[in-house]
């Protein structure tokens, strides 16, 4: 595992793991602490997000990427519980970035989109921005039983999309996972 930051890339371990959710706590030795964004209690059906995260990293380039969307539903696949169901675009290289209220709060971590072959192949019909994050209550379980500290929000106030990407710049790395 490395995590690029500002240019720098360090090699990274994993603290804990969570296969269920699909979440995992890195330890970066040598990255500088990153400002981290406070954490919504709970996403609201159509509220506009934005995902940031580096997609197709050297096919689209090495600088953060930014896609807005809204939250479709408060269940993922199979209706699961520990999902939200979003249509911010997403490609391979979204998965661990962050989806952000128009805030800067973080409300999901991205981890998946719907597979739009194997969907077309059961109902006949292609899906489009069908995509999926865990859910902010999620991550608050998964961070406080390492005792991290969080700031816990409710949704405030918005950024413009330029100061939400710039925001989103601040506490978003770059992580290579190789076998």
């Amino acid at each position: 595992i490395e995590v690029t930051s500002a240019g720098q890339k360090l090699p990274a371990s994993v603290r804990k793991r969570d296969a269920v959710t699909d979440l995992a706590l890195l330890e970066v030795p040598g990255l500088p602490a990153l400002p981290a964004p406070a954490l919504r209690r709970q996403a609201q059906v159509g509220e506009a997000v934005m995902a940031a995260g580096y997609p197709l990293s050297g096919l689209l380039g090495s600088d953060l990427v930014v896609t807005d969307g809204i939250v479709n539903a408060l269940s993922g696949l199979g209706n699961s519980a520990s999902q939200l169901q979003m249509s911010a675009a997403i490609q391979p290289g979204n998965s661990g970035g962050p989806l952000l209220d128009r805030g800067g709060h973080l409300v999901g971590l991205v981890v998946a989109k719907l597979n739009a072959v194997a969907t077309m192949a059961m109902t006949g019909d292609i899906p489009q921005n069908v995509n999926f994050a865990i859910k902010p209550e999620m991550l608050a379980l998964f961070l406080q039983s390492e005792n991290l500290p969080l700031v816990l929000v409710e949704q405030g106030h918005s950024l413009d999309t330029q100061q939400l990407a710039s925001r989103a710049r601040t506490f978003t790395v770059k992580v290579d996972c190789r076998p």
